[in-house]
């Protein structure tokens, strides 16, 4: 199978990695072959290989460290992806509502969730077991919801979770 998929100039980089450690790990964790355009990426392999390696240049892509698009190997891990308004203003407020001052939002919703979440361009990704709480609460800031009431529905659902 061979697939082809495209990333930011800025990240292919980091999917290559220094003297090519990133891309040649992608390669022997998933069997596949990768080969790297300006911002393009050809996999070549076995249909689930490249569905694995797809995977991880994806999270890699939209803003991942390498060790955390890793994750998305085990077979538990799945990633989800928000699209954020694209007006130039509203973007800039709502990525700065997710973050919250000193990344504050961010790391709260990621330990409430247990997942790893991802601001990059205009979307937002999401890596765990279960994203749905995350992305239900990302969305409840983006339509505008106070960052009290998406506390207290991370708060009510982890408690939900215990029981």
């Amino acid at each position: 199978m061979l697939k082809e998929i495209t990333i930011p100039n800025e990240r292919i980089a980091v999917l290559i990695g220094s003297h090519g450690t990133i891309k040649n790990k992608i390669c022997n964790k998933t069997n596949v072959k990768i080969e790297i355009n300006e911002n393009s990426v050809l996999i070549i392999g076995e249909p689930f290989n490249v569905l694995d390696a797809e995977k991880i240049i994806y999270a890699i892509g939209r803003g991942f460290s390498p060790k955390n698009a890793f994750v998305l190997l085990n077979e538990d891990y799945y990633i989800d992806t928000i699209k954020l308004p694209k007006e130039k203003n509203i973007l800039s407020r709502i990525r700065a509502r997710i973050i919250g001052r000193r990344g504050y939002v961010k790391r709260y919703i990621e330990n409430s969730t247990n997942t790893l979440i991802s601001i990059y361009g205009k979307t937002v990704c999401i890596i765990g077991k279960d994203t749905n709480i995350a992305s239900e609460s990302i969305k409840m800031i983006l339509n505008g919801k106070k960052l009290s009431t998406v506390f207290k529905f991370l708060e009510k659902r982890k408690k939900e979770e215990m029981i």
